[in-house]
Formats: C-alpha cells, sequence, structure tokens
C-alpha cells in the first residue's frame, strides 16, 4: 500500500510538471491562446501520453522486472523483450501524437504521416519514456534490496531467539542435576534439612518455569532467585563453608537477563565446595551503579583439580553473553586454591533479539 501510494504520488507530480512545460511552450508558440485553454489543451494531452508511460511503467514493475528478480539473471530473451517493448510503446505514443494530440486537441490541421518517423521527435519520446524505466528500475531494485536486508535481519534474528533458548534449555537440566546430586547427598546423610531442601528446589524451579522465559527481569527477582540457590547449597555444606555474599545494588527494578549469573555462583559452589575436603571459603559481590553490573566471585578450590575443560554452564554463559551483551568482559582465573570471576555488564547494552 505504501509503495501503491508514492507511485500515485510520483506519477501526480510529474505529470502536473509536464502540464506546466507543456503550457508553457504552447503559450510561446500560441500567445493570443486563453491561458484557460492552454490548460486545458495540455491537461488533456499530457494525460494521453502519461497513460502511455504508466503503463509501460506497469509493465516494468509486475512483468519484466519481477521475472528477472526472481530468476536472479538477466538473460537475453528478457533484454529482447524489453528493447520490443521499449520501441513499440514509442511508435504508440507517436501514433497518438500524430492522430490525436496534434490534429484534435492542438488543431495542427490533418495528420502528418512522415511525423511518425521524424528522428527528433522519435529522440523525444525516447527521453520521456526513459523517465518510467530510470525510477521503476531504481525503485524497484531499491525496495528489492531493503526487503532482503530486512528478511536476513529477521531471518538472524529468529536464528539468535532459537539458539538462545536452546542455550536456557540447556542450563536447565545442567542446574537440575547438580541440585538434585546436591539433595541425595542431604538425603544420604538423613540430614534433618532434606525437605527444606526440596522446598527450596519446588521454589527455584517454579521461577525457572515462569521467569527464565522472559526477556528481562528485574535486579530484584534476579538477586531474589539466588538468595534462594545460595540458600539451598548452604544446607549441604553448613558450617565447614565459609560464605560472604555483599549486595550494592542502586536500582532493583533494572532489568537483567534472566539466571545469567547463575552458572558462575553455581560454578563456585560446585567446583569449590563440593571438591573440598575440609573448611572452604566462597566469597560473591555483586555490585549495580548507573547500569554497569559487577560480579565477582572468589573460591577455594582443590590445586589438583583440572582446569582446563569449561563445564556446559560456562560455555553457555559465555555464548548467552556475546548474544545479549556485547562489550561485556569475563575473565576466570586459577591461583593455587583460589579460583576467581569476575564479571562486567553494561546493562543498557541489551540487545533486542
Amino acid at each position: 500500500m505504501r509503495k501503491n501510494g508514492f507511485y500515485i504520488l510520483l506519477w501526480t507530480v510529474y505529470y502536473l510538471v509536464v502540464v506546466f512545460v507543456e503550457a508553457e511552450w504552447l503559450r510561446q508558440g500560441s500567445p493570443d491562446l486563453a491561458i484557460i485553454a492552454v490548460y486545458q489543451q495540455t491537461a488533456l494531452s499530457s494525460f494521453i501520453f502519461i497513460s502511455v508511460q504508466i503503463l509501460f511503467f506497469y509493465y516494468l514493475i509486475f512483468f519484466w522486472l519481477e521475472k528477472v528478480i526472481d530468476s536472479n539473471k538477466l538473460r537475453v530473451g528478457k533484454i529482447v523483450e524489453l528493447i520490443i517493448m521499449y520501441t513499440l510503446t514509442v511508435f504508440i505514443k507517436r501514433l497518438l501524437s500524430v492522430f490525436v494530440t496534434q490534429p484534435l486537441i492542438y488543431n495542427s490541421g490533418p495528420p502528418v504521416i512522415e511525423n511518425i518517423f521524424d528522428f527528433r521527435l522519435l529522440f523525444t519520446s525516447m527521453l520521456f519514456l526513459s523517465f518510467p524505466i530510470g525510477i521503476s528500475i531504481a525503485i524497484e531494485f531499491l525496495s528489492f534490496r531493503i526487503y532482503n536486508l530486512q528478511r536476513e535481519k529477521e531471518l538472524l534474528r529468529d536464528k539468535l531467539t532459537t539458539e538462545l533458548s536452546l542455550l536456557r534449555n540447556k542450563l536447565h537440566p545442567h542446574f537440575l542435576f547438580n541440585t538434585l546430586n546436591n539433595i541425595y547427598s542431604l538425603s544420604r546423610k538423613k540430614s534433618e534439612f532434606t525437605s527444606d531442601a526440596i522446598l527450596k528446589l519446588s521454589e527455584l524451579l517454579s521461577f525457572m518455569l515462569y521467569e527464565s522465559g522472559k526477556g528481562r527481569i528485574t535486579m530484584k527477582r534476579e538477586i531474589d532467585f539466588i538468595n534462594d540457590y545460595i540458600t539451598l547449597e548452604r544446607l549441604r555444606y553448613g558450617s565447614r563453608l565459609d560464605f560472604t555474599f555483599d549486595i550494592d545494588i542502586d536500582d532493583e527494578e533494572q532489568l537483567i537477563s534472566p539466571l545469567l549469573l547463575l552458572p558462575l555462583i553455581e560454578n563456585a559452589f560446585k567446583h569449590g565446595s563440593s571438591q573440598a575436603l575440609n573448611e572452604s571459603s566462597i566469597y560473591i559481590c555483586i555490585k549495580l551503579l548507573n547500569g554497569v553490573l559487577d560480579l565477582t566471585i572468589r573460591n577455594s578450590c582443590d590445586i589438583q583439580a583440572p582446569g582446563k575443560n569449561e563445564g556446559i554452564g560456562l560455555k553457555t554463559l559465555k555464548r548467552q553473553l556475546e548474544l545479549l551483551y556485547p562489550g561485556h568482559q569475563l575473565m576466570t582465573q586459577k591461583k593455587q586454591h583460589l579460583f576467581v570471576a569476575q564479571l562486567s555488564i553494561n546493562l543498557y547494552n541489551y540487545a533486542e533479539i
């Protein structure tokens, strides 16, 4: 609809310009002719000629250009077809001029057959007809290019959305597997906290079911989930875990992609405390200032533990950060008995997918 409206506007402006130019030319040749009569004649003759141009214009768009674009190749047959239709249209315009507009509208006398093949008049007709060719080709190829760019953007968005959904779906079973292991460990010990752990797990799963599918949630909801997860983990370790959790947030309503911080925190418990034979320590600090989120995690770890291969959670996190927060900074480092993870994100740089 927008394109049709543009074409109507284009041809209306073109028609008015041609009428004005033809009227000025006619006034110079017939100064005694009344202005109203001049514009009546030029309006009628211009309408006839431009009607021919419009027909040729739509032939180019709906029959010639469309087939060329669809085939993605300009064949010799299509070039010959265009030349034939162009030549035919030029001669139709000359026939209308000789047999209709000149004798009937401008009252120039009987038709002069020789004028049909007058080179100067033919060249003028060709110039006038070149307008719809240039405009239609330019507009259609530009529209085709814009459509392709939009289509590519939509396909890329669909691909990234699907990939992000798969990444989150991959994270959920990973989280559930680790948490169930923790609850199993409590049950083996016949811990009094087993029922509490199961209840807390149900709350976490409820969050993951109803919240994690959203594009973004508030920092308050994310922190609440992290607190629930930490509570569940601490039931397992008891007093042998030296745990510190610092939070400094200036805006609890700031939006963040859900479960983005979980993999690093989960990693600290899984590869830190769970592998420590004696006492272990975990330090977590979350700071949010003016939209910039800084997460720092330090946890004790076994110096003999392999550190070459990344877990599923960390790999998933890195890919999510690439998709959602370009310009982020993530650093992980192992120093003897200490593992350090630092993440910095500008939450305002969220990439809409």
